[in-house]
C-alpha cells in the first residue's frame, strides 16, 4: 500500500483547503457522529427503566471483579473484531 499523498485543491470561492483537512474534518464528523450514537443508545434504558437500571445497578455489586473484568475484555475484544471487520469487508 502506498502512502497517501495530500495536495492542495481549490475551492469555487478562490480559497485553498487541504485535502487533509477535509479528512480530518470527516473523521471529526464520524467521531462525532459515534460518540452521539452511542450515547442515545446508554441514555434508552436510563430513561425508559430507571427502577430496573436501579436494581441492575445493586445487583452488579455482587459480581466478583475477575468476572467483571472477564466480560469487558469480551466486550472490547468483540468491538475490535467488529471494527476489523467493517475495516475488511466493507470498504
Amino acid at each position: 500500500m502506498s502512502p497517501l499523498k495530500f495536495t492542495l485543491v481549490k475551492t469555487g470561492a478562490g480559497g485553498e483547503h487541504s485535502v487533509q483537512g477535509f479528512l480530518q474534518e470527516i473523521w471529526m464528523t464520524f467521531i462525532f457522529s459515534v460518540l452521539g450514537a452511542l450515547l442515545v443508545v446508554e441514555g434508552i434504558p436510563y430513561f425508559a427503566f430507571p427502577g430496573r437500571v436501579k436494581n441492575w445497578a445493586l445487583a452488579l455489586q455482587e459480581v466478583p471483579e475477575k468476572n467483571l473484568r472477564i466480560m469487558g475484555s469480551f466486550s472490547i475484544l468483540a468491538g475490535l473484531l467488529l471494527l476489523y471487520i467493517v475495516k475488511v469487508y466493507f470498504r
